[in-house]
């Protein structure tokens, strides 16, 4: 959401403070949801620790796929 909202860069553009707000709570809410006791009233199951870093690495590459993609189009474009 942060990266495809604006033209800028992830690095050059701030997001509104509720859009900030709500994607810090989100990922606050994550892994606690997923460690905590009412993950078995949700029906989650905690995956093993060497697992949590794959996450990482697929918003990393979301991240970088977007980027790119938007610099690619608004060239084009000539914004």
């Amino acid at each position: 959401m942060l990266v495809v909202g604006s033209r800028r860069s992830l690095t050059r553009s701030k997001p509104g403070r509720y859009l900030l707000i709500a994607t810090a709570g989100v990922i606050a809410l994550t892994p606690f949801l997923a460690f905590s006791p009412p993950k078995a009233i949700l029906g989650f199951e905690s995956l093993p620790l060497r697992w949590l870093g794959v996450p990482a690495v697929i918003v990393a590459a979301y991240i970088g796929c977007a980027e790119s993609a938007k610099k690619v189009f608004y060239d084009r474009v000539g914004w």
